[in-house]
């Protein structure tokens, strides 16, 4: 669902409605497809960083 709102905002769809987004959650429409590539590129990082040596720096 970010794919497909980052999408209607790039493209500034005024059609777009609430009732669009539902019908994609609910699976009657699609408007964008995902491109899972960056998914599986997260996937095999974690291989070279384990999750429990990240450190968060606060930065205020």
């Amino acid at each position: 669902m970010v794919v497909t709102i980052k999408a209607v905002k790039r493209n500034n769809d005024a059609s777009f409605t609430p009732g669009d987004l539902l019908d994609i959650l609910l699976g009657k429409k699609v408007y964008v497809l995902h491109d899972k590539s960056s998914c599986e590129w997260n996937k095999s990082s974690k291989d070279f960083v384990p999750t429990s040596e990240i450190v968060f720096i606060p930065t205020n």
